[in-house]
């Protein structure tokens, strides 16, 4: 261990601080490399951020559109279908008010042969 304390001259440290600062000055310069493409990386993945919220945007307008044209084809069924339900009422009351006078019209037969017997006898 002493033998080791004694070879450290003050070259030798100088050659090591001269050494050391170069590297480190090469860290540093590669660093600042690095550090500019992580933030070109960074506009690229904001760029494509960018471009993903629009198409999403896009969608979104695309989707109410359907949306609108859904709750329109909704309305126009509804209508339809109170329309089909009105018709099917009216026609009900047609069918019932056709059996009353059908009724009617039987029993004034019965009552009508019934007379007409009664007459005979």
């Amino acid at each position: 261990m002493e033998a080791m304390r004694n070879s450290w001259t003050d070259d030798r440290l100088d050659d090591f601080r001269a050494e050391t600062g170069r590297h480190f000055d090469e860290v540093e310069r590669n660093a600042e490399r690095r550090s500019g493409e992580v933030n070109r990386q960074f506009r690229e993945v904001n760029w494509r951020f960018d471009e993903v919220d629009r198409k999403f945007g896009e969608f979104n307008r695309r989707f109410e559109r359907v949306e609108d044209s859904v709750h329109d084809l909704q309305l126009e069924m509804n209508s339809r279908f109170e329309g089909m339900q009105r018709s099917m009422d009216t026609l009900q009351e047609a069918v019932l008010a056709l059996h009353r006078m059908m009724f009617r019209s039987f029993v004034a037969v019965v009552l009508t042969l019934i007379a007409i017997l009664a007459t005979q006898l």
